[in-house]
C-alpha cells in the first residue's frame, strides 16, 4: 500500500514546527549537558535553590526535594 504523498508532506512539516527562540534555548541547554541543575552547594556549605535566573539560599527545614539534593551534592 502506498502513503498518500500529500500527508507525508503535511508530516514532514509538521516536523520542523519550531521557532528559532525555543530552538536555541534548548541547544544552549544541550551545549550545558542538558537540564540546568535545581539546587547546589555554595563554598560555605549552604543549600540554594534556583528561581529563574536568580539563586535563592534554603535554610532548614528543607523540604523532601531538597534533602534529596542535598545527600546527593554533599556524597
Amino acid at each position: 500500500m502506498r502513503k498518500n504523498p500529500h500527508a507525508v508532506a503535511l508530516g514532514r512539516k509538521g516536523g520542523k514546527a519550531r521557532s528559532l527562540l525555543p530552538a536555541a534555548e534548548l541547544s544552549r541547554i544541550g551545549r550545558l549537558g542538558g537540564q540546568p541543575r535545581k539546587y547546589r552547594l555554595t563554598r560555605t556549605g549552604a543549600l540554594e535553590k534556583r528561581s529563574g535566573d536568580r539563586w535563592l539560599e534554603l535554610s532548614p527545614p528543607y523540604d523532601r526535594a531538597a534533602r534529596e539534593a542535598l545527600r546527593r551534592l554533599s556524597a
